[in-house]
Order: C-alpha cells, then structure tokens, then sequence
C-alpha cells in the first residue's frame, strides 16, 4: 500500500506493522506546530522515519515524514527513487493520495499527485 497524501497511513502501517505479507509506504506531512509555546504534532503523531516495522514485518513499513510546503517537482524527485527501490522488492497493488487537503500543507497538485499513481 503506497499513502501519498499529507498523512501518515497509520491505521494501514500499524495493521500490517509485524506482517511481511504486505508493505506499507507513507509519505506524509511530519512537523510539528508550536502554539503558546507548546509543541502539538501534526495528526497523526505516527511515522516517524525509523518506524520499519518489527518482527516478521521488520523493513516492510517505509516512512518518509515530510515538511509544509513540498511541491510537485521536489516530490517527485523523492518518490520516484524510493518507489524504485520498493518496487524491485514487493510489487505495489494500491496507491491512496488527496490533493489540497487542507491539514496538510503542501503543495501538490493533482497533476503531482497523478503522476505519483500513474508511475505505479
């Protein structure tokens, strides 16, 4: 499962979290937002980049946490390697993406998003 909208795919990656059946990959805003000098993180609070699965899942749950602001080019040229990689080791069935959802900041189009699905 490929989640490339603005939030960690975190129902899917903790489901499958100790499973080698199915690889989970996630690119999704990862910021925190500081408001009267507390730190509140983004929603959810998953998916961290060291978060890889365990047991016999361990290495099937790809994070790649981003910042606000990401645009198509600049996407692009962080999926397309990744994906790569990914594809020579399991065989994506499923993609999820949202363009413009507006928790998360970036600045995806649906062009962006589109090329990201059509690649897969």
């Amino acid at each position: 499962m490929i989640d490339i909208d603005a939030h960690h795919g975190n129902g899917v990656d903790e489901a499958f979290y100790t499973n080698n059946r199915v690889m989970t990959v996630s690119f999704h805003k990862y910021e925190n937002i500081y408001v009267a000098n507390k730190v509140i993180p983004c929603f959810p609070p998953t998916g961290h980049q060291d978060h890889s699965g365990c047991g016999d899942g361990r290495g099937y749950s790809v994070n790649v946490p981003l910042n606000d602001g990401i645009d198509n080019d600049t996407y692009w040229s962080m999926f397309k390697p990744i994906i790569d990689k990914v594809m020579k080791v399991f065989n994506p069935h499923a993609a999820d993406s949202l363009a413009g959802d507006m928790l998360g900041p970036f600045n995806l189009t649906i062009k962006g998003h589109g090329r990201c699905v059509n690649y897969i």
